[in-house]
This record gives structure tokens, sequence and C-alpha cells, in this order.
């Protein structure tokens, strides 16, 4: 199971042209993301407590606002797909500059805290793939930074992937495996890395 999931990363990772992960098309999302940040704050904070792929993610992410935020009507995306944008734009805005997470003093996150949402099914597998992403970014957080801040598609992008798929193949859980495309895994990473990057700010008060 670790050999063929393995398989699926490096074949993600290094693939410069893959049907799911347009460059433009990604671009687009995330200056949509980033704009609902900046001006549709409680839309964000409520979506954000709902699990991907859940009846309350899927109604949210269909109501997603228009009128401030110009979307392009000709795309399309997921509950995870908006969710993993919007926490790209979080982190860059917040925490892109800053230190990065210090793994040796930063104790084990528990991610299924924070969602507001009945579906436990569909929190327990977000769950599950922050972990994931959790354990990846504890191994080489500064490859993790570099995915979640370089441009879509780029080569910037396919760099830091690279740099990160040790530490990526080496969280592997044996008897779990998920598909992901470059954008579902930037996602990941940037909601890691977000929720990490606060636990160290939180943690870091605390001692001063």
């Amino acid at each position: 199971m670790k050999g063929a999931l393995f398989a699926l990363m490096a074949l993600v990772i290094a693939s410069p042209a893959l049907a799911a992960d347009s460059g433009s098309a990604r671009q687009i999302m995330r200056d949509y993301a980033t704009c609902l940040t900046q001006r549709e704050a409680s839309y964000v904070t409520r979506f954000l407590k709902t699990a991907p792929a859940s009846r309350a993610s899927v109604e949210l992410a269909d109501r997603h606002p228009e009128r401030i935020c110009m979307y392009p009507g000709d795309l399309v995306f997921a509950p995870m797909g908006l969710r993993g944008n919007l926490y790209e734009a979080l982190y860059v805005r917040d925490f892109a500059r800053s230190a990065l997470p210090d793994a040796a003093t930063l104790s084990k996150l528990d991610y299924r805290a924070g969602f507001d949402d009945e579906d436990k099914a569909a929190i327990e597998r977000q769950a599950t793939y922050l972990d994931f992403a959790d354990c990846s970014i504890r191994a080489n957080a500064a490859a993790a930074r570099d995915v979640v801040v370089s441009a879509p598609a780029s080569a910037g992008e396919s760099a830091a992937f690279q740099a990160l798929q040790p530490a990526m193949s080496a969280c592997i859980v044996e008897g779990r495996s998920f598909a992901a495309n470059r954008a579902v895994l930037r996602g990941l990473l940037a909601e890691a890395l977000y929720r990490m990057s606060q636990a160290s700010l939180s943690l870091a008060h605390k001692v001063n």
C-alpha cells in the first residue's frame, strides 16, 4: 500500500500537465479566494467551519459571494478546492513573512477541532489528510511553505514539490490512501501550515 501511494504521489508531483491542474484556472481561483478573505470575512469563517464534502460545505460553496468578488462563472470548484484556496490566501496574508513553526516545540495538533459540522465522517476524513500534511511540514517546513506561496503550475511549485516529496513519502500511513492533484495537496499543506502557525503564535504569546 505504501509503495502504491508513493507512486501516486510521485506521478502527481512530477507530471507537468495534469488535466485538473490548469495553472490559469488555479490562479483565477486563488485570486478569487484572496478577495473573499479580504472582503467577505464572515462568509470565509462560516465556510471553513464546515468539513469538505459535507452537506453544509456543499450548500455554502454553492452560495459563494459573487457581487463583491467577481467570480468567473465558467469555472467550477468543489468545496475542498475552495477551502484549500482560502487557506492559501489566509496563510500568505498572515504568516508568509513569519518564522516557520518549530516542530520541536509545537505539540501535535487536533485537526478534528474547530469544525461546526454534523458530518463526523467528513471531519474525520479531513483530519486524516491534515495529519499527513502536518507530518510533511514537520519534516520539511521550508519546502512546504515554498509550495504554498508559489504560483500555481510554476517552475517554483514544481521545485518545491520535488523538495517536499521525500517528506511526504515518509509520512504515508500504512493502509491509508487518497488521490490528490497538486491543487489538493497545496490546499492541505496550506491549512495545516496555517493552523500550525496560529498554534506557534499562541504558544509564543504564552511564553512571553
